[in-house]
């Protein structure tokens, strides 16, 4: 099982590269309204494929049927025309044996087009791509799912608008039918409405399932953002537009259709329920404890009866921490659950459980960093190794901090080169209220722990929880508030390595 990435700070990843093999897949759903929507929006694409062979994107030079029979070409007999490269891939299974070639256009450098010849070495079907720095770089796929769907898909490689476009194959030609997105999502868009649909995917089965749809309504700016998994919805609302047609608080839309994606598992059905807790270093290894269940490692710190002090939830409603306190003793133990994901029974479970004693409780004080503090914390004109030190800011309608990049030339002993020092992005809710910050800096210049932060905020701007990069490992930060206040009551920093957790609370004094 893949560990998720902090996707905002690294944000590519392989799970949603092979995602789009999974495109325009039909579900009738969850909500009424969805339903409906989704109908009206599958109806007009049926049209615009049946009306595919009128389409300057799908020309077919239609072969007409003959009365003269014509010699049948094999592949190994198929010459490429002009500079044409071989579909190797196809046909597909159970497919009349047409060849299918990526030929360059003349008139237009780096364009290309898909050709479908019949068997006879005619061609049947002309499909305009898009701009490929690379043409061996395509995706060939055969989807057997519910729906029986083959596609093709085409990489676009142009460096400042990546994405794949799917072809579908009926079983005598193709149609254009959605392009995917950098994030990793299907775009089926008219002039009246664009939906987005992202899947959880199974590696080892290569089964897959719809997982979120965002659908926008162009004329009225409703935005309806639908997690299929857990049913329920996670935006619904009107949208504000800028005079480019992009939306106003973009980023943050795209935090809730993307962040906290699940997994799938279809052949997990009867996975173990396993809390493990440690680490222990023994026999020159490093090993963990393991308890049979959740219940199991609260019955044996003698809190079978009781309720946590406090719980963490991400927006989507997952429990990601438990925190209980023993009273006798005032000693706190901790559970925390990682990467959930859906089985084959549509059930929902953790990949990781841990469990956890904390043995000390430490006083820190609060060093009151707000979260616009980073931007000033570099003081470029004390180092000796930073030169032609640069800031940059961009600010968002409403004035607020939205990007910052600070930059210099770096001395090292490989020589000296230019290297951004500090990048910082801030997402904000509609009501411009602080939502999340995304931080990353140079290893060349600060220490590697921390190199890379997401940390999100509450609706007062209260920081709640961070997730971290560590050279052997990962950390998670949770603050703690009580009453109310600005400033938090503990703060549990957990580093987790070598299959278990280190945990460290602090009680925060003023």
């Amino acid at each position: 099982m893949m560990k998720k990435t902090e996707k905002f700070i690294i944000g590519a990843v392989i799970l949603l590269i092979l995602m789009p093999c999974m495109a325009g897949c039909g579900r009738e759903d969850a909500g009424a309204a969805d339903a409906a929507s989704l109908e009206d929006t599958s109806e007009k694409q049926e049209e615009t494929e049946a009306g595919a062979a009128e389409n300057t994107e799908a020309l077919e030079a239609g072969a007409s049927d003959s009365t003269e029979a014509k010699e049948t070409v094999t592949e190994e007999e198929f010459e490429p025309r002009q500079e044409e490269i071989l579909i190797k891939e196809f046909p597909f299974e159970e497919s009349e044996p047409y060849l299918l070639t990526l030929s360059p256009l003349e008139e237009t450098p780096r364009q290309y087009e898909l050709r479908l010849y019949d068997k006879s070495g005619e061609i049947l079907q002309q499909i305009s791509c898009d701009k490929m720095e690379d043409p061996t770089d395509y995706r060939v796929y055969g989807i057997y799912h519910e729906h029986d769907r083959e596609m093709l898909s085409i990489y676009n490689t142009e460096e400042a608008d990546q994405r794949y476009t799917w072809y579908l194959w009926d079983g005598r030609k193709f149609s254009k039918i959605a392009v995917e997105s950098k994030d990793g999502a299907i775009i089926e868009e008219d002039e009246n409405v664009q939906i987005k649909t992202v899947y959880a995917y199974d590696y080892d089965t290569n089964w897959h399932e719809e997982a979120r749809r965002w659908q926008l309504q162009k004329d009225t700016g409703i935005l309806e953002i639908w997690d299929y998994l857990d049913e329920q919805m996670l935006f619904e609302g009107t949208v504000a537009f800028n005079e480019d047609g992009s939306l106003v608080n973009q980023e943050y839309y795209d935090m809730l259709f993307l962040d906290y994606m699940y997994d799938y598992r279809v052949n997990d059905d009867d996975a173990d329920s396993t809390v493990k807790g440690g680490p222990e270093y023994e026999d020159g290894e490093w090993d963990y404890i393991e308890y049979e269940s959740r219940e199991a490692f609260l019955e044996q710190f003698g809190l079978e009866n009781s309720e946590p002090v406090y719980r963490y939830y991400d927006w989507n409603g997952n429990l990601h921490l438990e925190l209980y306190k023993e009273e006798t003793k005032g000693q706190f133990y901790g559970i925390t659950y990682e990467d959930y994901y859906y089985n084959g029974k549509g059930e929902k479970r953790a990949a990781d459980v841990y469990g956890f004693p904390i043995e000390y409780v430490y006083e820190a004080e609060w060093t009151g960093e707000d979260a616009y503090s980073k931007m000033t914390e570099f003081k470029a004109d004390e180092q000796d190794y930073v030169k032609d030190y640069e800031e940059f800011i961009e600010y968002t309608p409403a004035g607020m901090p939205d990007h910052f990049k600070s930059q210099g030339l770096i001395r090292t002993e490989a020589g000296e080169f230019l290297e951004t020092v500090m990048g910082i992005d801030y997402v904000y809710r509609d009501d411009n209220t602080l939502f999340y910050r995304s931080y990353g800096h140079s290893s060349n210049v600060f220490q590697t722990t921390y190199g890379s932060r997401g940390s999100y905020y509450d609706e007062k701007g209260r920081v709640v929880y961070e997730r971290g990069y560590h050279t052997n490992g990962y950390l998670r930060d949770y603050y703690i508030y009580e009453d109310g206040g600005a400033m938090p009551a503990y703060h549990l920093n957990i580093h987790y390595c070598h299959g278990g957790t280190n945990p460290s609370l602090s009680r925060i004094v003023p």
